[in-house]
């Protein structure tokens, strides 16, 4: 996850297209009012969610959902701390994984965010109450 925020944070949308799955969504959360790729997507069942394939996203649109996913680029990646931490039980060898973890922001507030993904990729990083 740090390397994801970090990358996010430094190299925008590069980031997303080379740490997210290719051919599978991308969930996360837009900022409000910012006109972010997804947000149209967000549903009831899913607040606050966007669902977006980085492959259809142009380089403008991967540096939204990176400023998106870095909050802004105000996230301190070394300071992502675990809360809970799940893992497939079926175990089918993709190393799927599901967590939640905070974060401390450049002004000191701290933030929840929930990810999930497998050994490969991460598919979900959400803040707040969003997740799925």
């Amino acid at each position: 996850m740090r390397s994801l925020l970090s990358a996010a944070k430094l190299e925008g949308g590069r980031a997303i297209t080379e740490m997210t799955p290719r051919n599978r969504p991308f969930f996360y959360t837009p900022r409000a009012g910012a006109g972010d790729p997804g947000e149209n997507t967000v549903t009831d069942s899913a607040p606050g969610v966007a669902e977006v394939y980085a492959k259809d996203l142009n380089p403008s649109q991967l540096d939204r959902v990176a400023a998106a996913v870095s909050l802004g680029g105000t996230v301190k990646p070394g300071c992502v701390r675990t809360q809970t931490w799940e893992t497939d039980p079926a175990d089918n060898g993709d190393g799927e994984f599901r967590f939640t973890f905070t974060v401390t922001t450049t002004d000191g507030k701290i933030v929840t965010g929930t990810a999930a993904g497998t050994a490969a990729t991460v598919d979900t990083l959400t803040w707040g109450a969003g997740g799925r």
